[in-house]
This record gives C-alpha cells, sequence and structure tokens, in this order.
C-alpha cells in the first residue's frame, strides 16, 4: 500500500506539470507562428509614391489609365494617381482633371489620350512635358512650365491658360491662349501668343498660324474650367487692345458666369485651316 500510494502520488504531481508544458509549448509555437506572419516590430510595407505625381479627380464617364509596366489600361477612379510615362485616356462622354504636384491642373475632354513624359524640377520650378496623343486638353499653369507635344507641333505656357487640341484627321494641332505667355512651334518656325489670340499647324513644312480666339473658343474654356472666369476680365481688356483681333462678340466687363451642372459633351469640333492663309498675312 505503501508503494502504490508513492506512485500514484508521483502521477498526481506529474500531471499538472505535463499539461503545463504542453500549454506553453503551444503559446510558443503560436506566437512563432504570428511572428512569422508579421515580423515584431516591423511596420508594414508601404507602397512608395514619386514625389512629383499626379492625381485624377471630377471623374466624369469612363477614364482609363495604364502605369509604366502594365500593357492595359485599367479603370481610374477619384484619386488615382499617375507619375513619368504613365497614360490617361478618356472615352466619348468623359472627362477628368489632373492635378499636377505644384498645383497646376490639365483637364482633358472627351477622346482624348494623354501621356505624361516628364517631370523634372529647375530653378525656374517644376517642368512638365506631356504629350496629347488625340483630343483636346486645357491647361491652368501655377508656376514653372509645361510643354505639350503633338504629332504636328509643339506648344509651351508659362504661367498661363492654354488649351490644345489634337485632330488626326487632318493633322492639326490648334493652340488658345487665355491668359500669359503661349506659344506654338514646328520645324517650319515659331509664333507667340498672348491674351485672346490662338494658332494652329497642320504641317511640318509650312510655319503655324496666328488667327484670333473664336466666341466659342470662350465658351468651351468657361464649360471645362470654371475656374477661368477668374480671367475674363483681364481676356477682355488685352483681346480689345490688340489691334489686329478680328472683331467679334463683346467681351468687354463686366462678364459674368454662373457655373451650372457639369455640360454634356459633343462631339469634337473639327477645324480646317484656310487655304488661303499664310504666316505671313497673320502677324
Amino acid at each position: 500500500m505503501k508503494q502504490i500510494s508513492i506512485t500514484a502520488l508521483f502521477f498526481i504531481l506529474l500531471v499538472p506539470v505535463l499539461i503545463g508544458m504542453g500549454v506553453l509549448l503551444f503559446l510558443f509555437s503560436s506566437n512563432r507562428s504570428a511572428a512569422a506572419r508579421q515580423p515584431s516590430g516591423e511596420p508594414a510595407k508601404e507602397v512608395i509614391r514619386p514625389p512629383l505625381s499626379a492625381d485624377l479627380h471630377e471623374i466624369s464617364g469612363t477614364v482609363l489609365t495604364r502605369l509604366p509596366p502594365q500593357e492595359d489600361f485599367i479603370i481610374a477612379n477619384e484619386n488615382t494617381y499617375i507619375y513619368v510615362n504613365a497614360q490617361v485616356k478618356t472615352l466619348a462622354q468623359s472627362r477628368v482633371r489632373i492635378d499636377l504636384s505644384n498645383g497646376s491642373t490639365v483637364r482633358l475632354g472627351e477622346n482624348t489620350l494623354f501621356t505624361l513624359l516628364e517631370q523634372s524640377t529647375t530653378p525656374q520650378g517644376i517642368f512638365y512635358k506631356i504629350r496629347l496623343t488625340v483630343g483636346d486638353l486645357w491647361v491652368i499653369l501655377r508656376g514653372g512650365e509645361l510643354e505639350v507635344e503633338t504629332p504636328s507641333g509643339m506648344a509651351a505656357v508659362r504661367g498661363s491658360y492654354l488649351s490644345v487640341s489634337y485632330h488626326p484627321e487632318n493633322n492639326v494641332s490648334r493652340v488658345t491662349c487665355l491668359e500669359g505667355n503661349c506659344s506654338l512651334w514646328n520645324d517650319a518656325g515659331r509664333v507667340n501668343l498672348v491674351a485672346g489670340q490662338s494658332a494652329y499647324v497642320h504641317a511640318s513644312e509650312v510655319p503655324p498660324v496666328i488667327e484670333g480666339m473664336e466666341q466659342e473658343d470662350v465658351v468651351e474654356w468657361l464649360l471645362n474650367n470654371p475656374e477661368a472666369v477668374l480671367v475674363m476680365t483681364p481676356f477682355a481688356e488685352t483681346r480689345q487692345a490688340l489691334p489686329t483681333m478680328t472683331a467679334g462678340p463683346s467681351l468687354t466687363p463686366p462678364f459674368t458666369f454662373t457655373p451650372g451642372p457639369s455640360p454634356t459633351p459633343t462631339a469634337t469640333r473639327t477645324f480646317t485651316p484656310s487655304p488661303t492663309s499664310t504666316a505671313s498675312s497673320r502677324r
């Protein structure tokens, strides 16, 4: 009896020890598994965003983006961002506002293909270079300089309001200058524009031609860029001071514009250069 009592006592004392050791081993293995899934003290990895990126806002309709090294376009959402060599495409009845890193904006009309080619910092501010493969865009530059490359010419803006359109059916690139310093050039020559002027180019061997902005150009600026109303008064004054401008509908101050609901996009306006227009007759 005495030996049985000692054996029983031994097992009575051993069982809790074994249970405790099992619990400790379970907890230790669980902690190691958790540590393997998420290392202790190491923060979760974050996507590094380029400092000179651009955000997409005011998306209307179907807007697509392609971010290198992606090969296919994907649907863009509000606050989608792009960076150098990325593309933005709008489909029919679609548009988008692209906010650049220095506060400038680029708005795309429908059926437009845009590529951000370059963003670099210079002593004069941030330099942007973009490509317009087809369609219409409006630039409001808040500093620095921006160039727009099209298949038939190059346009530039410095601290200004510039619109650029390219129509592949007749290879015409057309710009309008609502405010500031704008320019358009190709291999045959270059023209500098002031507020109220437009210019177009359609062949590499023919210099750009300067014209006056049309009333329809002003309406499109206001419909696509509500902020443009802020420069309407100086625009009207500059436009009236140009002696060679063709007289058009009056834009004398005060010029009022009440923003309404988003405009219903219409078919892209085509532009056919006048066969009688020459660079010398326009200057």
